[in-house]
């Protein structure tokens, strides 16, 4: 007989369980059919070593033999199985067992301890470790089955590997998957490493029930550095009951998983740090040793970047804004209490600005869905506005100044245009003032412009808004061959005449009836106790025009124009008549004088009623009025022995002058007036000192004259108004001087406008009349501020007069002037400009009227003459 050729040996222990349709229980040998051997069986015999464990004889010739154990076989013996053909009623224990007819191979005893499944679909991979054995396996039988039918076997080579299962319904299965495991060897002891048949295959390992399906994230988000994620679960075999478990799979961007355990409901992932773009999520089911495939990985999306804040200049509500990362939304938290947002832009506008001071904290998780990736670095918003402090436009710049703002980096300056919308914004600056290039339509007005702070977050609220166009004074642009230079307020860029309205206080002790004599409209302002009247001139008016127009030509109007004098004179006595008090009209002088539009010339005189006739036997003249400053040259009288030149000595030197200042105070009998000395006033008022009158003889118009301003204080000569009348010739300084008032500086008092109006340098005239003695000199003075300093100048003093003395005076061509500001005083009226006025509130007294000197290339009138030629008054402020 030849010996047996084996296909197969497989140990079951009866002690042991069996996989589904595992019916031999015992040494199971397999041969391949021997037609040589028709009529005979195969006979085996078991041993552990040389001790015979059993000898069986098969019952017919099926090419199998199976040999039961008595007890189970230990995995550290080494026990071998022999078979041979033999006759089939051969006694098993007369059987020689010592010829070259027996095949032997081993038994495998040693049992699998699995160590990981995981099932990926038809897939599975699995790790398993090897028992104790003098006989090591090589590798393993692996056998799946569902629902009791095998879907997958085969014979894998070491301590893990992977099988393709064929039956689709594994991953659904709800009757489970089933797994065993058994350990294999080739029978063949010389194999070399070649793991192939036949083998034999130890005992199977107890069945091992897979996971089915995995789990559906239904939610994700990252709270710093943690990974929240909730999922479901599809229903698992009852065999899993008790031993069913989750892991939570995360996989970075270099494909690195960590897994973390989970519950039934999700899990959380204990990262340590935010997750970056390119990470994946995904859950698993776990049965004991056994895993599940993971789910379908979500994909987190990255954490976003580049947070900034735009706070829009016109609204002051802030957008935030960041770098797009491909996410299909964005989740944005607040820390200030309101619900988190979600857009799908990258970018978010609130719906209202912020307070000041009340900036929350913002931060942005990109989400897909329902998942949301780890938030941004948190980013305050920004609320610090800077407080403004001036704003201005030039015809061809804006500039703005501010104080700093905490933690600001910079600063933007932004027009806004009357409607609310920007026109314009500066380049970011790190200083607290800046002036940029903008040209601006009267279209649009009223502009006015608002600072931000630029932080490292972004941009903050805009500060209040400040005006860059106030009303101020504008200097004529036309040539003398068209207008006489003049000035005109305006508070809009067109520079077109418009309404002028000044409000006015009580002119008197009555109330006084509406007075208009041509562009002077005296109005009552209906209902007000504090400005009660109104001084009115129309856009169309005479006031806004100088030029004449004659039979079809226009040509410039004089320097000073007649018509306007006529009615201006004509409606100061108007309004006298109707009662207005000496105060009144002096309140009327000042504001006509402020802000009706004039020449050049016209500012002295309706500011100071300078009258320099040119006729022959007119005497020209100039007011007194209340912050003037009256200088009186007195002269030395010097007489020296006469002989030859030398008595050209004699007569008058110069002597040191002296300075009164003109106020108003109140008489005795509590009328209103005006002095040039307020103390001797009160002492004469009062009755404490008597002055005595100058000697006089009225009808050659001669007097002793005054030595001092107290001498001005004699009976009937203080009064309301003066005028100050100068000699049409100045005497000689060798002359013995001149008593005759004609030939002297004569000041004359009257108790009316309409009194002083008429009034001449004559006593004959019956004019309260003063001379100084001597070759006095009289000169009106004024005060202004030039860079913040008073000084005390002539009248008549111009603009570049003031310039001059600093050798600062631009040439005298049209050029941007720049560096000089003039601020003109703006009396006792509060004017408006405008069709629809509204009453004024308030008074600052700091707050004066801008000479716009700058607008513009500055203005020159043909020669020397340019815009520095205007007058100063009173009050004036120039800085350069």
């Amino acid at each position: 007989m030849g010996a047996p050729v084996l296909k197969s040996v497989e140990y079951l222990s009866p002690w042991s369980p069996l996989p589904p349709g595992g019916a031999n229980v015992g040494v199971t040998v397999k041969v391949d059919d021997d037609p040589a051997e028709s009529g005979n069986v195969l006979a085996g015999r078991l041993r552990d070593g040389s001790v015979v464990l059993g000898v069986a004889v098969a019952a017919n010739s099926l090419g199998n033999v199976v040999v039961i154990p008595t007890a189970p076989l230990p995995a550290t013996s080494s026990c071998w199985i022999d078979v041979r053909w033999v006759a089939w009623d051969a006694d098993p224990a007369k059987i020689d067992w010592t010829g070259g007819a027996v095949t032997t191979a081993p038994v495998v005893s040693s049992t699998v301890s699995l160590r990981t499944a995981i099932l990926d679909g038809t897939t599975l991979s699995a790790a398993w470790d090897f028992g104790a054995a003098s006989l090591t396996p090589a590798g393993a039988n692996v056998t799946v089955y569902v629902a009791g039918q095998n879907v997958g076997a085969g014979q894998l080579l070491g301590s893990s590997g992977a099988l393709t299962l064929h039956s689709p319904a594994v991953g659904t299965s709800t009757s489970g998957v089933s797994l065993y495991l058994q350990a294999m060897m080739p029978v063949n002891q010389s194999w070399n490493g070649a793991f192939q048949s036949p083998f034999s295959i130890g005992p199977t390992l107890a069945e091992t029930t897979l996971p089915v399906g995995a789990p559906t994230i239904t939610g994700v988000t990252c709270d710093a550095g943690a990974l929240r994620v909730t999922w479901t679960v599809p229903p698992q075999p009852s065999a899993a009951a008790g031993l069913v478990g989750f892991d939570l799979l995360v996989t970075d961007a270099t494909g690195a998983t960590t897994v973390f355990p989970a519950g039934q409901a999700g899990g959380i992932a204990a990262l340590g740090q935010p997750p970056s773009s390119g990470w994946s999520v995904a859950g698993r089911i776990r049965v004991g040793a056994a895993t599940g495939s993971p789910g379908t990985p979500v994909t987190l999306p990255g954490r976003p970047t580049g947070l900034t804040v735009a706070t829009n200049p016109a609204t002051g509500i802030a957008t935030l804004s960041w770098t797009p990362n491909g996410a299909t939304g964005y989740a944005v938290s607040f820390s200030d209490g309101r619900p988190p947002v979600t857009v799908s832009a990258a970018s978010y506008t609130l719906p209202q600005a912020l307070s000041p001071g009340a900036g929350p904290r913002v931060a942005v998780a990109a989400t897909s869905g329902a998942v949301s990736g780890p938030a941004s670095e948190p980013l305050t918003v920004p609320t610090a506005a800077p407080a403004p402090t001036a704003a201005d436009y030039d015809g061809a710049q804006v500039s703005a100044a501010w104080a700093p703002a905490a933690e600001a980096v910079g600063y933007v300056a932004t027009i806004l245009n009357g409607q609310g919308a920007v026109v314009a914004s500066s380049q970011r600056t790190p200083a607290t003032e800046i002036a940029f290039s903008q040209t601006l339509s009267a279209a649009g007005e009223p502009y006015s412009v608002v600072v931000q702070a630029v932080t490292a977050a972004g941009t903050g609220l805009p500060s209040a808004p400040l005006p860059v166009m106030r009303t101020a004074l504008f200097l004529s642009t036309q040539a003398p061959s068209v207008e006489p230079p003049h000035l005109f307020p305006s508070a809009s860029l067109s520079l077109a005449p418009t309404q002028i309205t000044i409000y006015l206080p009580p002119l008197g002790p009555t109330t006084i009836a509406a007075t208009t004599v041509g562009p002077f409209q005296l109005q009552p302002n209906t209902g007000a106790v504090v400005l009660p009247y109104k001084l009115v001139f129309a856009a169309n008016s005479s006031v806004w025009s100088f030029t004449t127009t004659t039979n079809g030509t226009t040509a410039p109007a004089p320097s000073i124009r007649p018509d306007v004098l006529r009615d201006y004179l004509g409606f100061l006595s108007a309004v006298e008549a109707a009662g207005a008090a000496s105060w009144g009209i002096a309140v009327l002088q000042q504001a006509i004088a402020r802000w009706m539009p004039q020449t050049f010339a016209e500012t002295l005189y309706y500011a100071y009623g300078l009258d320099l006739p040119t006729g022959s036997g007119q005497a020209g003249s100039v007011d007194l009025r209340q912050g003037v400053v009256l200088r009186v040259g007195f002269a030395n009288y010097t007489n020296v022995w006469s002989g030859d030149a030398k008595s050209w000595l004699n007569g008058f030197g110069g002597g040191p002058p002296t300075d009164f200042d003109v106020a108003d105070g109140l008489s005795g009998t509590g009328d209103w007036q005006l002095s040039m000395d307020a103390f001797v006033a009160r002492l004469a008022a009062s009755g404490a000192m008597t002055v005595m009158p100058p000697a006089a003889v009225t009808s050659s118009d001669d007097t002793a004259g005054v030595a001092d301003a107290a001498d001005l204080f004699f009976p009937g000569f203080p009064n309301p108004f003066y005028r100050l009348f100068f000699p049409r010739k100045l005497q000689s300084p060798t002359s013995t001087g001149s008593t005759d008032t004609q030939s002297n500086f004569a000041l004359v008092a009257a108790n009316s406008w309409t009194g002083l109006a008429s009034s001449s340098a004559g006593l004959a005239t019956g004019s309260k009349l003063a001379c100084f003695r001597g070759r006095a000199v009289l000169r009106v003075m004024i005060r202004v501020r030039i860079n913040d300093v008073e000084r005390v100048v002539p009248l008549g003093t111009s603009v570049g007069n003031i310039l001059d003395r600093y050798g600062v005076r631009p040439p005298a061509t049209p050029i941007q002037l720049s560096g000089v500001t003039l601020e003109r005083a703006v009396g006792p009226g509060l004017a408006v400009l405008g069709a629809q006025p509204t009453t004024p509130v308030d008074y600052g007294c700091g707050a004066g009227r801008r000479v716009r000197l700058d607008w513009g290339a500055m203005t020159t009138y043909g020669g020397p003459v340019d815009a520095t030629n205007l007058p100063l008054l009173h009050g004036d402020r120039i800085a350069f």
